[in-house]
């Protein structure tokens, strides 16, 4: 039973709209955030669409109400090609090493980060349905 107090402020025409922009855009290609649905993406996308502020608190209740939850994006795991590994390794690293001059070298990936992964964080997503995050 609901609790006494105003109707919800969304109708569920924009809730729709809200939804499908969720589900079709990230934050980022939205020029609201990150990659990830946050609750904070998440305010003000309500408010630029609907025009309601809400907070970050009220936002989270609200998702849950209508079937959201925080969830970890998928990561897929990539294959490695042994020659092209060699073939980079003897054609093209020789050249990065000598434009180093003697510096040491570091890589991203010895940082545990891709740039063609996932972020870390939790993304709102509809329950059972793990969020995608498009990289690349």
């Amino acid at each position: 039973m609901r609790r006494p107090g105003p109707e919800e402020l969304i109708s569920a025409p924009e809730r729709g709209t809200l939804f499908a922009a969720m589900a079709d855009c990230t934050p980022e290609e939205l020029l609201i955030g990150g990659p990830l649905w946050t609750r904070p993406a998440v305010v003000e996308l309500i408010r630029l669409v609907v025009g309601v502020v809400m907070t970050e608190q009220g936002v989270g209740l609200w998702l849950r109400r209508h079937g959201f939850t925080p969830r970890r994006p998928a990561r897929r795991a990539y294959e490695q090609q042994p020659a092209a590994v060699r073939a980079w390794l003897d054609e093209e690293y020789p050249a990065i090493e000598t434009r180093a001059g003697g510096a040491a070298v570091a890589w991203v990936d010895q940082c545990g980060l891709r740039s063609d992964s996932a972020p870390p964080g939790r993304s709102w997503a509809p329950q059972g349905r793990t969020p995608a995050v498009r990289v690349g």
